[in-house]
């Protein structure tokens, strides 16, 4: 019994950092507004979030709109999202061309990574913050 209690939190210690919660939209909108460098992209395209809700995708412009898997907004519907997450934060992204929807996994002072949702090809963005305001550390840093 105890050999299958360690094996279990071994197995839990190795799951859990995977299994991260999604920031809060309001503290991810904070956190994202600024310049960012898609990591996989070529070196001259960024992709621009604006505090006015507009972005600029590597010369792609629209709008953006973070919002909580509990409360979608009326665009999210089953066939572009699946069954939302109530604990996780979505990108909404919406320019001339329709919607494009993301999970945002991870935002901080300097990296960002955003799950394109139904994206054949396109899946895991990992960003580079280029210029903007970081946001403010947290307390007890």
């Amino acid at each position: 019994m105890k050999r299958l209690l360690t094996a279990f939190a071994v197995v839990t210690a190795l799951i859990a950092p995977t299994m991260a919660a999604s920031p809060a939209p309001d503290a991810a909108r904070t956190a994202m507004i600024g310049k960012w460098h898609d990591n996989a992209d070529d070196p001259g395209m960024y992709w621009q979030f604006n505090a006015d809700g507009t972005y600029d995708m590597a010369g792609m412009k629209g709008k953006w709109l973070l919002f909580s898997g509990a409360k979608p907004p009326k665009d999210a519907t089953p066939a572009q999202i699946d069954t939302p997450d109530r604990n996780t934060t979505y990108l909404e992204l919406k320019d001339s061309d329709g919607l494009m929807f993301y999970v945002v996994a991870h935002v901080d002072r300097t990296s960002m990574e955003l799950d394109y949702i139904h994206g054949a090809g396109n899946g895991i963005h990992n960003f580079t913050r280029v210029t903007g305001k970081a946001p403010p550390r947290p307390t007890g840093y």
